[in-house]
């Protein structure tokens, strides 16, 4: 019995590869140079995409196309922006560039609109 457990053990052991199952893991082949393929899921895409593994090391996110449909197709990221808006200019309510109290709305490079009325 402990020499089935053995054979059966082994080649995962000797393969040292790492089976997430997330969504948000990155396929990394490993040192070795086989052409395994493996799925991952592409967060830009929001689809599963196809990858190898060299045979040893690394890191394998999905065996199969279906688990990682299963997995990630309904699964939805929320990326932070990070841009920031610069203010291009301040205008009046007439369209005249200005500087002083008042009402003004303030143009940004993202294309939004800021109103703003200043009493100092």
């Amino acid at each position: 019995m402990k020499t089935l457990f053995i054979l059966i053990i082994t080649p995962f052991l000797s393969f040292g590869q790492i089976v997430t199952e997330d969504c948000s893991s990155i396929p990394n082949p490993g040192m070795c140079f086989a052409a395994i393929p493996i799925y991952y899921f592409d967060q830009m895409t929001g689809q599963c995409e196809e990858s190898v593994w060299g045979g040893c090391d690394g890191l394998v996110p999905f065996w199969t196309l279906e688990d990682c449909q299963k997995n990630c197709e309904n699964y939805s990221f929320i990326h932070e922006l990070t841009t920031t808006k610069l203010l291009i200019k301040k205008i009046d309510v007439l369209g005249r560039e200005t500087k002083s109290k008042g009402f003004q709305l303030c143009i940004y490079n993202d294309g939004s609109v800021e109103k703003k009325y200043l009493i100092k």
